[in-house]
């Protein structure tokens, strides 16, 4: 694969993707569905019109050089915007899990769920030959049923939380949890009909900067991840360090976890993600790569920042 990328100039997502457009036409789509005038839709709308590029425009991202002339920008187009819906959706069902308080309807959730599923595979099937479409859905489902035991797994999280949490056990189910987004990646390069090794690449790099984007996340969420009880290796981290006892509230709690270095190290080990997902994608994405080394570098920098602090007598806080 290095014969195939020398001397070959790396074309922008722009020249295929517009961040814009895609937004529109996800929006569009999921508008066009039959029940739209719900609680549940407006749930998943919240999540919908959320901007975020990396992951609308990942089909741009992990198209392969040497592949840039057996796939349409329509194909392309069509898997952003399912990409984006994927997402939404994933978010949603996340939500429902973590907000306990939030009322649920049991009907309507299962209906705009049963809709989307529905027309993201629709737009699968769309650009995907029949022979390439088996295979594909077959994968489809075992990324889903991986995301739905994530789910089970999340709604254990009270007890799952009274005993301490490894970070590779955590890194295991997170994968999992966002296992389903990774949807249009697998349908990307089974239309260009990339080897096992590439797609196997691909997918590790999708997953690396997966975990590094949740534990940066939770780094920066943890006092509020402790308050509502969600499943995190930060949180569980920091009860450690309270040593059975209970934290008297989430200031306490969050004070302990900057004290103690659980959300340096938590930033840290989101650094180490993104470079091992750059470094996957050097040889054979190098529009991935870039994006990558920025989010380390954001990383990085909210890491040093949390070092500084650190450092600072109490008066000067």
């Amino acid at each position: 694969m290095k014969d195939d990328l020398q001397g070959h100039s790396t074309v922008p997502v722009s020249t295929w993707l517009d961040n814009a457009v895609i937004c529109q036409e996800a929006i569009d789509a999921a508008g066009d569905l039959p029940r739209t005038n719900n609680a549940e839709f407006e749930r998943f709308y919240t999540y919908l019109v959320v901007d975020e590029p990396i992951v609308q425009l990942m089909p741009g991202y992990f198209l392969p050089p040497w592949a840039e002339q057996r796939v349409q920008p329509e194909a392309l187009r069509t898997l952003a915007v399912t990409a984006k819906l994927e997402n939404a959706r994933n978010r949603w069902l996340d939500e429902m899990v973590d907000d306990h308080e939030a009322l649920v309807s049991l009907t309507s959730s299962q209906e705009l769920n049963r809709d989307l599923v529905s027309l993201t595979n629709y737009l699968y099937a769309s650009i995907l030959p029949r022979p390439l479409a088996a295979d594909f859905f077959e994968r489809l489902a075992m990324l889903y049923a991986r995301h739905s035991l994530s789910l089970v797994l999340d709604g254990k999280r009270r007890t799952l939380l009274r005993h301490p949490i490894s970070l590779t056990d955590y890194e295991v189910h997170a994968k999992a949890r966002h296992s389903s987004v990774r949807a249009p990646l697998d349908a990307l390069l089974l239309l260009v009909e990339a080897h096992e090794d590439q797609s196997t690449v691909a997918a590790d790099s999708w997953h690396a900067w997966g975990l590094g984007a949740q534990l940066y996340d939770d780094a920066l969420d943890v006092e509020e991840d402790f308050s509502q009880g969600i499943l995190t290796w930060t949180v569980s981290r920091t009860l450690e360090c309270f040593e059975g006892q209970i934290p008297e509230n989430p200031n306490e709690f969050y004070a302990v976890a900057l004290q103690e270095g659980v959300v340096v190290q938590t930033l840290k080990r989101a650094e180490d993600h993104f470079t091992r997902a750059a470094e996957l994608a050097r040889l054979n994405f190098p529009r991935w790569t870039p994006v990558q080394h920025g989010c380390r570098r954001q990383a990085r920098a909210l890491r040093k920042d949390y070092e500084r602090l650190l450092t600072l007598e109490p008066s000067d806080r």
